[in-house]
This record gives structure tokens, C-alpha cells and sequence, in this order.
């Protein structure tokens, strides 16, 4: 019987932030998107392992460009809160399910400043929250997943996982989790339907 849904942050709760940020980035640091990211991918894995730091990150990703550093106490944090929108539907139907006694929790690859910016938001939906950089592991490695259900007290049975990562999908599934990849609400609701 399933007793926990986890959600993935971003592309299902929210709206994908990476696109936005990246132009972001590339202006204030006066480069093209495509160089920014060029260098940027070199580090992103670690960012999101915790084993680089935020300021480690904008030192080797302006050594890179051979530009300054920026003046900002977190240029990652800034840029997130520009580019965060909730996606209100699937948040509604998070509620929805909770409130008829499913245990609502999100997984997410997810770097520290933005980690900051969630439990800002004091949300208190979620009866567990599992981030990549807290955990030094990621999506799809079969650790985070092991994480997961330790932290719910579940069989991957118990569980339902929801990601837009085809490869994140699969990789929940491979634990044995019921993995189903999103789309939009209305078919992330018809898929909920044939499992719940």
C-alpha cells in the first residue's frame, strides 16, 4: 500500500529555474549564456555534492572566464529567488494528498543557497525533505533513494517518486519505487489514479 509521494523540487513544484538563472548569471557577469555554462558544467556536480562551496564555485567559474568575481554575498541565492515561480497546481495537489493521509516529501539535486531559500519558506507540507549537497550524493545514484526511504521508514513499494528527469525516473524505479515522470498536473493526476 502506498503511504509516501515525494516530489521532485524543480520542473514539478516549481518551475524550472535553470534557464532563467543561467542568463542571469551571463549578465551580471558580462558573458554569453554559452560561456558561462561552458565553464560552468565543470563544477555543477560538485555544487551539487556539497563538496564545493558557493564562493569556491564563483572563484573557479571566474578563473575560468578570466573575469572579477561578482560583488554579491551570494549570486546564486539572488538569482534563484529572481527565477523561483511556484507551479501553485502541483503544489495544490501536494495538499490535496496530504490532506487525505498520504506523507508528502521532496527529493531534489539541489545546491546550498538555494537549500537556504526553501526553509525560508518555512513550508509545512513536506514531512521529509532529502537535497542533494546535504547528503553528498545525487539523482540518479542509488544512495539518495536509500537515503529517502530510511528517512521515511518505507519499502520502495510504500512509494511513489515524482520527477520531469527521465534518468531520475529510472533511477528511483531501479530501487524499486514507483517512479512515474511528470509532464504537466493533468497527467501526473490520471498517473497518481492507477496507483493510488
Amino acid at each position: 500500500m502506498i503511504q509516501s509521494i515525494v516530489f521532485d523540487w524543480g520542473g514539478v513544484l516549481i518551475k524550472d529555474p535553470s534557464l532563467q538563472m543561467i542568463h542571469y548569471f551571463a549578465k551580471i557577469l558580462h558573458v554569453s549564456s554559452a560561456e558561462f555554462l561552458r565553464v560552468y558544467k565543470k563544477f555543477s556536480q560538485d555544487f551539487q555534492y556539497g563538496t564545493l562551496s558557493e564562493p569556491m564555485l564563483w572563484e573557479a567559474v571566474c578563473e575560468g572566464l578570466m573575469i572579477p568575481q561578482p560583488a554579491f554575498s551570494s549570486l546564486w541565492g539572488t538569482a534563484f529567488r529572481h527565477a523561483y515561480v511556484e507551479n501553485k497546481e502541483t503544489f495544490r495537489l501536494a495538499s490535496r494528498l496530504k490532506a487525505n493521509g498520504y506523507r508528502i516529501s521532496l527529493l531534489s539535486n539541489t545546491e546550498a543557497p538555494s537549500v537556504g531559500f526553501f526553509f525560508e519558506q518555512k513550508y509545512t507540507l513536506f514531512d521529509v525533505v532529502v537535497f542533494s549537497c546535504l547528503e553528498g550524493t545525487r539523482k540518479p545514484e542509488e544512495r539518495i533513494y536509500r537515503i529517502l526511504l530510511q528517512r521515511l521508514h518505507a519499502k520502495p513499494d510504500e512509494v511513489i517518486f515524482i520527477d520531469d528527469n527521465e534518468q531520475y525516473v529510472n533511477g528511483a524505479a531501479k530501487v524499486g519505487i514507483h517512479a512515474v515522470r511528470f509532464r504537466n498536473c493533468r497527467q501526473l493526476r490520471t498517473a497518481l489514479r492507477s496507483l493510488l
